[in-house]
């Protein structure tokens, strides 16, 4: 059992950006004050983190920016300036979107959370420590227990816990089991990240597109393609298409519907993935072309993922113990419009700012027990939960609206990054009159 009572005890699960930048954040704002923060993270290494890429959008940067870390932390990225549309189906493209890339990134998502994790100074990180259980005590305080790679378990006691571990989180399912199961929306995305071995073998084109600042989104009549430059001749690549489509698909191959993406013969995968890019954009070979430069098709950086998301907590705070949920465990969040990591990075940076504030005023670990809920949980929640509901109903909105029955849609539904909730709502009316009358 580990319990020290001199210092203020605070744990954090998932070392994903979320719980990176809330260790970050801690240590940023709190230098002088007297807490110890462990981080606990089931996998061995963030390489080991699922997933191609992030986009790192403008409100996330200047997260990071306040906690002093934007630079090193996104030395990597791509700087985005562009994000262009097109329906091949009406040969008809859209106004871009323009956006600063001094605070617009495109990420390896290993590559991201790898250069996080190097930032942390304090923290004591525990890989290859996976949360089994949380439990709440009598005084508020949280018991945690984990089991590591060689089976041993472990229980830490801590005075505040914030839960960082995603989607399938483990707080989640413990504390509200009636919101843990996640929702089908509707569709799959096929994502991979595409990199030639020689870049000599690649088109002029596809290596601009890898290494420039534009984004794309094409729309066909059965998918929808999304490619973000990584730089480094590297290109993540994401082909959309509804259930109805890939049920056809599945059949047409000789497939199960419920045939696992890891059973899929290799060849099978490349023909699905070939077919779905001629039918998005027939009239250009580059993005046929970029499949050539998957070297396997059986390797975990080619993926089948189908699209769920939760509804958003109202009470992330569960009233009998000082545990806070955020990021995905709070929120997962479609891909669609681009925010779920950085959503997770201004919660973090927000719940950081917060813990430091109140350690200020009440460095005791028995005061900030008792003051928890009031002066971090509760405010949290309040400037929070209406900018998740916005944004998770935005990501809503743009799978309907460009993935699912394509063939029938003529306008693309983006929902841009906006910086608060009373603004969002305004924009959101602006979107409404624009998607009945203009090029959305």
């Amino acid at each position: 059992m580990k319990q020290d009572k001199k210092a203020v005890k605070i744990g954090i699960v998932g070392a994903g950006p979320a719980g990176l930048t809330t260790a970050l954040a801690l240590e940023a704002y709190a230098p002088n004050v007297d807490f110890d923060i462990i981080l606990f993270d089931k996998n061995e290494t963030p390489y080991d983190y699922p997933g191609v890429e992030y986009g790192i959008q403008e409100r996330a940067c200047r997260a990071l920016e306040r906690i002093g870390i934007k630079e090193r932390a996104l030395h990597r990225g791509v700087r985005a300036h562009t994000i262009e549309f097109y329906n091949s189906r009406l040969n008809r493209r859209f106004q871009p979107i323009n956006s600063n890339p001094e605070y617009t990134r495109c990420v390896v998502r290993q590559e991201f959370l790898s250069d996080l994790s190097d930032l942390i100074s304090t923290t004591t990180v525990k890989m290859q420590h996976k949360v089994v259980d949380i439990a709440a005590l009598a005084d508020g305080s949280v018991q945690v227990e984990t089991i590591d790679h060689v089976n041993k378990r472990d229980q830490f006691i801590f005075d505040i816990f914030i839960a960082c571990d995603g989607s399938f989180s483990t707080a989640r399912r413990l504390f509200y089991p009636e919101s843990a199961e996640k929702i089908d929306q509707g569709f799959s995305c096929m994502y991979m990240l595409v990199e030639p071995k020689n870049p000599l073998d690649a088109s002029e084109r596809f290596l601009n597109l890898s290494n420039g600042g534009t984004s794309q989104l094409i729309m066909g009549t059965k998918s929808t393609l999304t490619l973000f430059p990584l730089g480094k001749n590297r290109l993540a690549y994401g082909i959309g298409f509804d259930h109805h489509t890939k049920q056809a698909l599945w059949a047409q191959n000789n497939l199960q519907n419920d045939e696992k993406w890891a059973e899929i013969p290799a060849f099978t995968k490349r023909n699905i993935a070939a077919s779905l890019v001629e039918d998005a954009c027939p009239h250009d070979s580059t993005y046929l072309e970029a499949l050539d430069h998957v070297d396997d098709w059986d390797s975990y950086k080619i993926y089948l993922w189908r699209m769920k998301d939760t509804d958003p907590l109202l009470n992330p705070s569960p009233e009998n113990c000082n545990l806070l949920l955020i990021g995905d465990a709070a929120h997962a969040i479609l891909p669609t419009i681009g925010m779920g990591a950085s959503l997770a990075i201004e919660d973090a940076e927000l719940v950081g700012k917060q813990i430091a504030n109140a350690l200020e005023k009440y460095p005791n670990p028995d005061d900030i027990r008792t003051h928890f809920k009031e002066i971090i949980a509760k405010p949290y929640a309040k400037s929070r939960v209406p900018i998740w509901k916005d944004l998770v109903g935005r990501a809503r909105l743009a799978a309907r609206e460009n993935f699912i029955d394509q063939a029938n849609k003529k306008r693309f539904a983006i929902g841009p990054a906006i910086p608060n909730s009373q603004l969002s709502k305004v924009v959101s009316g602006v979107e409404s009159v624009m998607r009945k009358l203009t090029w959305y």
